[in-house]
């Protein structure tokens, strides 16, 4: 769905990335921010490849196609990247949500990361337009077919 300004159009997405959710305040549920943690996938972004740290408790609680989407670096283990961002990301273009394809099994580092929190912000600024674009890149290339 997209909304109409006056000069621009633009999408839900680049809605959420613009109007950030209220950060939580204290005594509010994290899951009352869960619908925020959907909508951009900002979090997921990186060209560094030491981004997401994987550490022995994560592994022990991922499976064997979680343990799959990590390399192991000089400097430890860590979530693999292509095209900029973690592999285990994925969006729905029926739902235009983002998702963690192994979010119970994700590592601490991405569990410690609270929707709506100043990081979650940071990072919807200083990176949310690489998910935009990305997202665009998505539907220009349509449904992947079995």
């Amino acid at each position: 769905m997209r909304r109409r300004g006056p000069e621009l159009e633009e999408t839900e997405h680049q809605a959420a990335l613009r109007e950030p959710n209220e950060p939580l305040r204290l005594g509010q549920r994290s899951g009352q921010a869960a619908s925020a943690c959907k909508r951009c996938g900002a979090c997921c972004f990186s060209d560094r490849p030491d981004y997401i740290p994987v550490y022995e408790v994560d592994l022990s609680r991922m499976s064997a196609a979680g343990r799959a989407l990590t390399v192991a670096l000089s400097s430890g283990r860590f979530m693999r990247s292509e095209g900029g961002h973690c592999v285990a990301l994925s969006h729905d273009p029926q739902s235009g949500q983002c998702a963690c394809t192994i979010h119970e099994q994700r590592p601490d580092a991405c569990r410690w990361l609270v929707a709506a929190h100043s990081i979650c912000l940071a990072d919807r600024r200083t990176k949310g337009e690489r998910a935009v674009r990305w997202i665009a890149e998505l539907a220009a290339v349509g449904p992947a077919r079995p």
